[in-house]
């Protein structure tokens, strides 16, 4: 039987330290998304900056939401 997560946004605040935090409870997820912060601000660019936010945030939800209930996260990558 297959169970959805929903994951409420709210509690999650859409700042780089915020999503980092959150991702703390999986290094590989927070890895991935330092890689892209990192390489979107050595190029000064917003828009790529706001991408990595935008495509990090629900990552960082279901981290701070669900504890781990995500199981190993392939569904969120895709």
């Amino acid at each position: 039987m297959a169970h959805e997560v929903e994951v409420d946004p709210n509690p999650c605040e859409r700042t780089p330290d915020a999503i980092r935090a959150a991702l703390e409870r999986r290094p590989d997820w927070l890895q991935g998304f330092e890689q892209e912060w990192l390489s979107a601000a050595a190029n000064f660019d917003q828009p790529a900056l706001d991408g990595v936010l935008d495509k990090w945030l629900p990552f960082a939800c279901a981290c701070a939401t669900q504890a781990g209930a995500v199981g190993d996260g392939a569904s969120l990558l895709s």
